[in-house]
């Protein structure tokens, strides 16, 4: 499905802690002054006013940019209902130009509003339907109905459903109790989709996979016809991003935005990966000019997508590509096979995610022989914004709950949000009676000041070597990047050119999980890689050799690669897969790539004996 390329749902700027409440509040004060003042007539300041202070009693973050709502008709769908329950009829709208913000040829063309934010078009509108401003407005004030219908007398045909089991992810987490809580829209916590994606299902996988190969060669074939007219094009549009990234270092803002002008003719999220490519780059060549690139990076990590969506970017991803599919059957192969006869499994998981990665290993640990053990997770991750900073990874808990209840495993389950440095040994309740498995799989976000020794890296290191784990799981992205801006941006446009080009390989252009994948998970790192400088830098890889004498220095010893699970893993690749994949070993350290070029790399230690 293709998606248009202009999206209107996107010019409403929506305010996920400021809802329909906010309106009926406004008209209500609104009434109230005309009553006691009613020769006031001087609305155009009366509105505005009162507005603000809604805000400041409202808002948790008075002093961000204020802006109104840009569509007056979606607003005055929501404030409706309202009026229903209240039993009231909605009154008109007494001045609907002051609800319009600036004029639209103030708006950059290239820029998307969401969540009253501006962030790249070429990023943002690579969202679904179902994470569109549309549909995430209708469901807040969906969840809003139903939450307001809970403290409402019984009017007309007014019910409340008061036997609804309220889930964890309701759970108020610790804030500011004087303000109104942030709605929440509740996820699916599984389904038959989440089944048929993340249980492991060997011969569905191959049927899958085989019966997308005639479309693959097909596309193949496609690709050589057009091959020689996109060549050209192609190396155009990287000698002038080169180019560009060129001026930038330099410090010719002038050269530049020209540059960027002709890069936009040709870049387009809807074409060829090069052209998708040159989109993100391009916006974070601009970012890095105007001097927003940090700023905008945050929005970019801090949007919420429903994990519905990212699990259809992941079934994309492990139905053509083995990569990420290898990366989780290798941990949850040594898992198995460490803590083959332990009645108690402790796993630590650095870095959950959204936890696609567990749902299998349960599904294994519950078919053991001796009978299935009692497993315990304790998943960390970065905080979310907003008054639940945990609300993504409890939710993580609760499919992992019922993963494990419908397979007879018994399971606990606990979730830390912080920065993985200012993790405590106390805080993770390690009991020397369970055997203890740390397992790490984006160790690239962690940050390292390469002129310090006690680098952020260095003390995540340190802190797994004090829990004495059995053994030390990790994997990551194998390449390093120059601290100099032209060298990285051309080693950037590199490493992303290849994998761009796989995704042109073996999906097509309007494949839905393809441009998830594209925008949603692959276009934060390159732009923060080009847009950011210094400790706003956040994406810091390093190659498998820099990491082995990394790992090494903080008291790890590496274990041999075992041969059943290096053979088990290269079966996979080699009998589902494209043939460009390919699985080799080095030093102990099975890795992945595509065409000949390495992409990640896996190991598995142990801490020295003191």
């Amino acid at each position: 499905m293709v998606l248009p390329q202009e999206d209107n749902y996107f010019s409403l700027r929506l305010d996920e802690s400021r809802t329909s409440i906010d309106s009926i509040n406004h008209t209500k004060i609104s009434q109230t002054v005309h009553e006691r003042y009613p020769n006031y007539e001087n609305e155009s300041t009366l509105y505005p006013t009162l507005d603000y202070i809604n805000r400041i009693l409202l808002e948790e973050d008075i002093d961000e940019p204020y802006s109104e709502y840009e569509n007056v008709a979606a607003l005055s769908d929501m404030e409706k209902p309202f009026y229903d329950i209240l039993g009231e009829k909605y009154p008109p709208s007494p001045n609907t130009e002051l609800i319009l913000s600036q004029p639209k040829s103030n708006c950059n063309p290239n820029a998307c509003i969401l969540n009253n934010e501006i962030i790249p078009r070429s990023i943002g509108i690579g969202l679904t339907k179902e994470s569109r401003g549309e549909n995430l407005l209708v469901m807040e004030f969906q969840r809003g109905v139903e939450e307001g219908k809970k403290f409402l007398p019984t009017i007309n045909n007014l019910t409340i459903d008061t036997s609804r089991k309220k889930m964890s992810s309701e759970i108020v987490l610790e804030g500011r109790s004087s303000k109104l809580s942030m709605f929440y829209t509740e996820e699916t916590i599984r389904d038959e989709m989440f089944d048929k994606v993340l249980l492991d299902r060997e011969e569905e996988y191959a049927r899958e996979n085989i019966s997308h190969l005639p479309e693959i060669r097909k596309h193949q074939a496609n690709q050589q016809c057009n091959q020689k007219e996109n060549i050209e094009d192609n190396i155009n549009l990287k000698s002038l991003l080169v180019e560009c990234s060129e001026a930038v270092a330099h410090g010719d803002p002038k050269k530049a935005k020209e540059l960027i002008k002709k890069l936009r003719k040709h870049a387009s999220p809807f074409g060829s990966g090069t052209q998708r490519l040159a989109c993100i780059l391009t916006d974070g060549l601009e970012a890095r000019i105007v001097g927003t690139g940090s700023e905008t990076y945050r929005r970019l990590i801090n949007r919420r997508i429903p994990t519905r969506e990212i699990l259809k970017a992941y079934h994309m991803y492990i139905t053509a590509s083995p990569l990420l599919r290898i990366w989780h059957c290798f941990a949850n192969d040594y898992i198995c096979k460490v803590a083959e006869n332990a009645s108690r499994i402790h796993i630590i998981d650095f870095g959950i995610y959204f936890g696609f990665q567990w749902p299998p290993l349960i599904q294994a640990l519950a078919k053991r022989r001796i009978g299935a053990p009692k497993l315990r997770i304790t998943g960390i991750d970065l905080p979310q914004p907003g008054f639940r900073p945990a609300e993504r990874l409890k939710q993580i808990g609760v499919r992992l709950e019922d993963y494990a209840k419908s397979f007879g495993v018994p399971f606990e389950y606990q979730c830390i949000a912080s920065l993985w440095e200012s993790v405590c040994i106390d805080d993770l309740k390690i009991d020397d009676e369970e055997v203890l498995i740390v397992n790490g799989m984006c160790f690239q976000h962690v940050r390292d000041e390469a002129l310090t020794i006690d680098t952020p890296r260095n003390r995540v290191l340190n802190l797994i070597r004090q829990m004495k784990p059995k053994v030390f799981i990790i994997g990551i992205l194998d390449v390093s990047f120059s601290p100099f801006f032209t060298s990285r941006f051309k080693k950037v446009l590199s490493l992303y050119s290849m994998l761009f080009d796989m995704f042109d390989t073996l999906v097509p252009q309007d494949d839905e999980g393809r441009q998830l994948m594209e925008r949603a998970v692959l276009a934060p790192p390159i732009f923060n890689l080009v847009a950011c400088e210094g400790q706003d830098q956040v994406e810091r890889p390093e190659t498998h050799k820099q990491w082995h004498t990394r790992i090494s220095l903080a008291g790890f010893k590496l274990l041999a690669l075992d041969q059943d699970i290096f053979k088990n893993c290269n079966a996979k690749v080699k009998g589902s897969y494209h043939e460009g994949f390919f699985v080799q070993e080095e030093s102990d350290w099975l890795l992945q790539g595509w065409k000949g070029r390495i992409i990640n790399g896996l190991s598995v230690w142990e801490p020295k004996q003191e």
